[in-house]
């Protein structure tokens, strides 16, 4: 919002209130707007005709599968939450969708002239490169996410656990609202902070990025991992949804499948200090190129006036 400002656009954030009567007469506010950008947030029909009726034009923004259940249930399909999906984007000037995955989902209901692909972006002014020292007694694998997230995590601890046998220099940080434990593996619980997670992430060596191969997977849009690259940490992560596209085998990261590939990839990291400075420089550029606020934010831009 402050780039769009930067750039002549004003823009307020209204939060969604949870009472039907209050949503409403928020949407009835959309008609002093020139464009109304609904973000995630998918509606019942009669709520998305409401706020149609009223903003001259509208624009559906979202990052998650949100046409899916999350990979936590034994099935992630719902004919109400497809059907909540659809009704929410038809009627849309313009769908961001935040990546490959959720744009052909998105096309299945609307023109694809409709739907452009705008990734989850981080500021570079913000998240400035790390300061590279090597410090070959201490390795520090990063993780950071919220608490619902720490279930990847968990998946991929068994091969964490082999990994510090194999090299008793790793350790593992998890940012987070709450932490796992290991007896195998050293563990620094570091409370998440918006004040501090850049230096955080800064204070990694290797971020890992785990995901299950499932449709909720392939909806996230990879915001560990731009965060640990925009720094100059390269990654290792699941190849699956936006991760696949951002991680670029071999230059910027690895891709893991197995327990296996975790260990060989992550040991070569720590075991390579000058491998761990090229990737992860090369991860900032891919950044720059096409996942920054600042290569993306003129493209949103251009997009929200072509409707005005």
């Amino acid at each position: 919002m402050p780039y769009f400002r930067s750039r002549g656009i004003e823009a307020d954030l209204v939060r969604l209130n949870d009472y039907p009567i209050h949503r409403w007469k928020q949407f009835r506010k959309a008609r002093h707007y020139s464009v109304t950008v609904l973000q995630r947030r998918v509606l019942q029909p009669w709520d998305m005709a409401i706020l149609r009726h009223a903003a001259p034009n509208l624009v559906f923004d979202f990052d998650d599968a949100v046409m899916y259940r999350s990979s936590k249930r034994s099935s992630p399909f719902s004919r109400s939450r497809m059907f909540k999906f659809r009704k929410t984007v038809e009627p849309c000037d313009l769908v961001f969708a935040g990546n490959s995955f959720l744009k052909k989902e998105t096309e299945r209901f609307v023109s694809s002239q409709k739907v452009h692909v705008i990734p989850t972006v981080v500021d570079l002014e913000k998240y400035t490169p790390k300061e590279q020292t090597d410090c070959p007694d201490q390795v520090t694998v990063g993780w950071i996410g919220s608490g619902g997230t720490l279930g990847y995590l968990r998946g991929i601890m068994p091969a964490l656990e082999r990994l510090a046998k194999q090299s008793s220099s790793v350790r593992l940080k998890i940012v987070c609202d709450e932490f796992l434990e290991s007896r195998e593996i050293p563990i620094i619980k570091k409370k998440w902070e918006e004040r501090t997670e850049v230096e955080d992430v800064k204070s990694f060596d290797v971020g890992v990025m785990p995901l299950s191969d499932d449709v909720w997977s392939k909806g996230k849009c990879a915001l560990k991992i731009l965060q640990c690259l925009a720094v100059g940490v390269p990654v290792v992560c699941s190849p699956v949804g936006a991760n696949r596209e951002i991680v670029r085998h071999g230059s910027n990261g690895f891709w893991a499948t197995s327990h296996e590939e975790w260990i060989k990839s992550l040991l070569t990291l720590i075991e390579n200090p000058s491998l761990r400075r090229k990737m992860g420089m090369r991860g900032r550029e891919v950044v720059a190129e096409g996942y920054s606020v600042q290569a993306v934010g003129d493209r949103i831009i251009d997009l929200i006036r072509s409707l005005v």
